[in-house]
């Protein structure tokens, strides 16, 4: 969950929620290495500085947006040396009194005495196997596998997922939770004016783009729809911003080539790579924009995380009308385009031009909150007391 930015997003939202209830307190639980191991895994592992990089910034982001969640950590062990499957978690969980653990993402724990909520981000590999090599799709089927065969009850954020679920593993033993689409900003969102993006020096108009550069989210679509855009004289003055790591561990080459074909289209003056920035930078960039432009051929829940960001300030949205983004056709401020047609893409963005701008107030903000974070306090409390009287 602490690989990629939008699942820190969704590590924060579900803990700010279950929170707000009296009843249950959220804590982070993360694990950690003794020095002796960590030099050993050194010795025989190349990723553990990015391991132990993704725990830091979990630390940071935790610290940052959602103080009030304690963080605690476990002394984890390679599963070798484990006599069972997650038992170090499981000591942890039993001396410390947890009622559930989850969202468990890439591991299954049959043994595991505490009740445990699996989670399923996507099956993406059954889509683009080219995304992926023969190892690394092997690998991802045997996790979903082993997670809907051990874990009572599995976490997904739509309802493509759940029937992707169905069409892909019909054996499946796990009750599946779909959390509805009810997106929700932090309290330190809704009024983001102090934030400087004057550093950022940014465009007078521009749409915006925040997303990781995973290939699925398919940047090209929308940097040609701007070109497209271009040829019509009155929109020669607008811009796309992106905002998200650059980088694809699945194609280290993947970032360099759009860079190119950038410049291929002599572009470079209008499309801006602002990379992994601050969050709040985020937000006031994103509530600053014309609209967010969402152009990806994949996701587990309705437009991604930067659609929840966008409506959830009152930004609109223009989506590939993939299956999933259409679970978010209730929202008002939301259109559509048809996924990887740049020409689909220009139309809907003169259309969201021609529209007057866009006026968010702190008051809607506010409302939303309230609205939708109720929405996702009675299902994720619902779901807690299924869990835990019926494990």
């Amino acid at each position: 969950m602490c690989s990629w930015d939008g699942g820190l997003d969704f590590l924060v939202n579900i803990a700010k929620v279950i929170n707000r209830y009296n009843e249950f307190q959220c804590i982070l639980i993360l694990p950690r290495y003794s020095s002796g191991m960590l030099l050993l895994r050194k010795m025989f592992r190349k990723n553990i500085v990015l391991e132990k990089e993704r725990i830091d910034k979990a630390i940071e982001t935790f610290s940052d947006r959602c103080p009030e969640i304690p963080i605690m950590f476990y002394n984890k062990i390679p599963q070798k040396l484990e006599r069972y499957k997650g038992e170090r978690l499981d000591r942890f969980c039993i001396r410390n009194g947890i009622d559930v653990v989850l969202p468990v993402l890439s591991n299954a724990f049959p043994k595991l005495r505490t009740p445990w909520i699996g989670y399923i981000p996507d099956l993406q590999e059954h889509y683009f196997p080219d995304f992926f090599s023969d190892k690394e799709i092997n690998k991802r089927i045997l996790v979903r596998q082993d997670q809907l065969n051990y874990s009572k009850y599995i976490l997904v954020t739509s309802n493509t997922v759940k029937e992707d679920i169905y069409k892909f593993f019909p054996g499946r033993k796990s009750e599946l939770f779909v959390t509805p689409f009810a997106p929700i900003a932090a309290k330190e969102y809704i009024n983001t004016s102090n934030v400087d993006i004057e550093k950022y020096h940014l465009p007078e108009k521009y749409f915006i783009i925040s997303n990781q550069f995973w290939m699925h989210k398919s940047h090209l679509t929308a940097f040609e729809a701007l070109k497209a855009l271009h040829q019509l004289t009155m929109y020669q003055n607008i811009h796309i911003v992106c905002t998200g790591k650059m980088d694809d561990y699945r194609n280290e080459d993947y970032c360099k080539s759009l860079l190119n074909k950038v410049c291929e289209m002599r572009m470079e003056e209008f499309i801006h790579f602002l990379g992994y920035i601050p969050k709040c930078d985020q937000i006031e960039i994103m509530k600053h924009s014309i609209a967010l432009i969402q152009p990806t051929l994949l996701e587990g829940d309705p437009g991604g995380c930067s659609t929840y960001d966008a409506i959830s300030i009152g930004v609109s949205c223009i989506l590939s009308d993939i299956p999933v983004n259409k679970e978010a056709k209730r929202c008002k401020d939301v259109t559509y385009f048809k996924v990887q047609n740049y020409q689909s893409l220009k139309n809907e963005m003169v259309k969201v031009l021609e529209k007057r701008e866009q006026n968010i107030s702190t008051g809607f903000i506010e409302k939303r909150i309230e609205e939708n974070t109720a929405i996702l306090g009675g299902f994720y409390k619902s779901m807690l007391e299924v869990v835990i009287n019926n494990y």
